[in-house]
């Protein structure tokens, strides 16, 4: 069974810390205007910190 895109970046952040939205878009196969577009849908449901360029754990900034 194949995972959407956006539960496939909130895993790949948690597991990272860390990542460019290139650096996602190829660790998920996704392409990087869907990428944006689910960090911002993840930061929005408090999952994800986006940062300039890319993502970030949020647990990894205290929220």
């Amino acid at each position: 069974m194949k995972i959407d895109p956006a539960t496939a970046i909130r895993q790949h952040l948690f597991a990272k810390g860390y990542s460019s939205i290139a650096s996602i878009a190829a660790a998920v196969g996704a392409s990087e205007p869907r990428v944006r577009r689910d960090l911002l849908t993840l930061e929005a449901e408090g999952q994800i910190l986006r940062t300039h360029g890319g993502g970030a754990d949020c647990r990894n900034f205290g929220r």
